[in-house]
């Protein structure tokens, strides 16, 4: 039998290394029965959007540990959404309980509150515009700050890590505190740290989302809502290998209609094509307003 040449590394491979957020991956024990498996009471409290279009799209609320891409072409409003999901969620102040923490490199700090002010919006949220999510453990003497200490910090804020035991009599830390969810605007603006010289490359958007994505299935961060902005090429599809739709639960598409003969063309359609925890189908049609997005009903009557 011939011997088999070893696999030839790609030019990615060579000198990289696998990033990761520190999360702790727990499986349970084989041949365990499904019905034998508690489910963490948090994972059962689904968090308010605060904006009642996209509750009933999600079915009453996101659903804890959900991760979430949110696509459209350019200038439908996917930054404009986010923004009054992030001050409609961000309840902390007012006695509430959920933290949101927008992650916007797309604009500088400054022009995103001039948005912000123009929109009305009032709860406000954190702020983050570091675009590295987490240094490399590789690179000793990497010094830049990143979105990983903001996020350590904020936890450490608004809840502590406890010990706890889990069905198989094995301990591990877990989050108690406000709740949180993570906007990440977006994917193609932000570096996962693979490289020290700041490189990035097409498969950096597919492990900044890995990363984030580790967070929301963690009881060390409370099962977080992770809500990722992504871009579409001119043809409407997203512009970004396709393997990040596998990382995901939830893809909530935002296109504008340009359709000639449409009812409600120039006006925005928002529904879920993918929905690991909810039903997809539901379409709304939204107008962009001087105040941002507002619904005008169910796409289905609007008629033909």
């Amino acid at each position: 039998m011939a011997n088999k040449r070893p696999a030839k590394k790609s030019k990615e491979d060579v000198g990289s290394t696998k990033m990761t957020v520190g999360v702790v991956e727990r499986h349970v024990a084989f041949e365990t029965n499904i019905l034998s498996i508690n489910v963490p009471p948090e994972l059962d409290m689904n968090l308010s959007s605060g904006i009642g279009f996209m509750d009933d799209l999600t079915g009453g609320g996101w659903v804890p540990s959900s991760v979430c891409l949110l696509t459209g072409m350019p200038g439908a409003g996917k930054t404009t959404l986010a923004l009054q999901l992030a001050d409609a969620m961000h309840t902390v102040d007012n006695g509430g309980d959920t933290v949101a923490v927008y992650l916007g490199c797309e604009e500088a700090a400054v022009q995103m509150r001039k948005t912000v002010r123009r929109l009305g919006l009032n709860n406000g949220f954190i702020v983050d515009d570091c675009d590295l999510i987490d240094r490399c453990v590789s690179w000793k003497n990497d010094a830049r700050r990143s979105v990983m200490d903001h996020l350590r910090a904020l936890r450490s804020k608004y809840g502590k890590l406890v010990d706890a035991v889990d069905d198989q009599g094995r301990t591990y830390k877990k989050y108690v505190g406000k709740r949180f969810v993570i906007i990440c605007d977006s994917l193609q603006s932000h570096d996962d740290g693979q490289y020290y010289n700041g490189h990035t490359n097409t498969r950096t958007q597919v492990r900044v989302a890995e990363q984030l994505a580790a967070l929301a299935k963690s009881p060390e961060w409370g099962y977080p809502v992770i809500i990722l902005i992504g871009q579409v090429n001119k043809g409407g599809d997203f512009a970004g290998p396709q393997q990040l739709k596998h990382a995901i639960d939830m893809h909530l598409e935002l296109v504008i209609d340009l359709k000639k003969d449409s009812p409600t063309k120039g006006k925005r359609l928002l529904q879920f094509t993918k929905n690991r925890f909810g039903i997809t189908g539901h379409c709304y049609v939204i107008n962009v307003t001087s105040k941002g997005l507002v619904e005008e009903g169910l796409l289905q009557d609007f008629g033909d």
